[in-house]
């Protein structure tokens, strides 16, 4: 029974504990003395071909022509830079807004047709194109080169117009040129528009002065048919002139000459009298009610002279001045990146390219 009992205890069982993993530091101090005892063999290798591509990036900056750039500052115009602009008589009124003014001088600014205009007035072909470039090509580059740096609606910050260019006279003669042209375009743009709106308001008086003088032709001749219908009459009843008697008799009679149908009760002389003055008039207008009025609203806007450069639709914070160094190429940035380049393909061809060769070879 014990025999039995012994043999069939379990026994506990043995717990296995990982042996712990220690880093293999020899190993990798020796991986990286061998990859630099590699490098230190090929450094003619990563030296050279640094020197390569960076002799590459000398001779092209040797070669690249500059690019030089002119930028001018403006701002929106001062309510005095556009008072030319206000006008106000009895018959017409325009006050300019800042924000409407700048807004056009922007628009002008970034025109196709006004840049080509520039362009071709200022020869710029050869600058932009060559020889055997054609003008739509030259074109397109010029207008890459020139920039209008245009606020987003609502902000009044500072707008910049930049022009790039071969050298720094003519990209400084250049944008200010073209600014020059943008202001004076803008400036004959609201003075026309200006002009036409004030052209129009005369058109309409000289209508309604045009309208009373046939209407009071009209009413001449209407009055000297009546006369001369009545005229008969009076002569038939030999009534030669009104009658004269007692201070209410000839109220009354006056009150009854003033009605069309009795017209002839004013006699013959006082009819053929005013037929005769109403005949040989020349002109109505003194008698127009309303006609001097309108004609003195037409010659107050004849008398409007607008001119066109003392209207400023922008200032200019700072000018366009004389750039001292080229924008491009940028040397030392070139240089350092072609250095690290090349030492990077430096190091690639001394670790890689050998590597592979011993490969191929075992």
């Amino acid at each position: 029974m014990s025999k039995s009992m012994s043999q069939t205890t379990p026994h506990p069982p043995i717990t296995q504990y990982p042996q712990a993993a220690y880093p293999p530091m020899m190993g990798d101090e020796i991986d990286l003395i061998e990859l630099f005892n590699k490098i230190w063999q090929r450094k003619f290798w990563v030296v050279g071909i640094t020197a390569l591509i960076s002799s590459l990036a000398l001779v092209y900056l040797m070669v690249a022509k500059p690019v030089y750039e002119a930028e001018v500052y403006l701002m929106p115009p001062a309510a005095a830079d556009i008072e030319g602009l206000n006008i106000e008589t009895s018959a017409f009124k325009n006050q300019a807004k800042i924000e409407d003014v700048y807004d056009q001088f922007l628009k002008n600014a970034q025109s196709r047709s006004l840049q080509l205009e520039y362009f071709r007035e200022n020869g710029y072909a050869e600058f932009y194109g060559g020889a055997d470039t054609s003008e739509q090509k030259a074109f397109e580059q010029f207008k890459k080169s020139l920039a209008v740096n245009v606020p987003k609606k609502g902000e009044v910050v500072f707008t910049s117009i930049a022009l790039q260019g071969p050298t720094p006279e003519q990209v400084q003669a250049g944008i200010n040129g073209y600014l020059d042209q943008v202001v004076r375009v803008t400036q004959n743009a609201l003075v026309e528009d200006l002009n036409g709106a004030i052209a129009q308001k005369v058109r309409l008086l000289e209508d309604s002065i045009s309208s009373k003088r046939k209407l009071a032709e009209t009413l001449r001749q209407d009055r000297i048919v009546q006369l001369r219908e009545v005229l008969p009459v009076a002569k038939a009843s030999g009534i030669v002139r009104p009658g004269v008697g007692n201070a209410e008799g000839v109220s009354n009679q006056n009150i009854s000459i003033l009605n069309n149908d009795l017209l002839f009760m004013r006699g013959t002389e006082a009819l053929e009298a005013e037929i005769k003055v109403l005949t040989e008039r020349v002109s109505d207008d003194p008698f127009i009610s309303g006609l001097r009025s309108l004609q003195e609203a037409k010659e107050n806007l004849l008398a409007v002279k607008l001119d066109a450069s003392m209207i400023f639709p922008v200032s200019i914070d700072q000018p366009a001045t004389l750039p001292e160094k080229p924008i491009k190429p940028k040397k030392l940035l070139i240089l350092a990146a072609s250095i690290v380049l090349g030492g990077m393909l430096g190091l690639f061809v001394a670790l890689v390219v050998p590597a592979r060769k011993e490969e191929v070879a075992g």
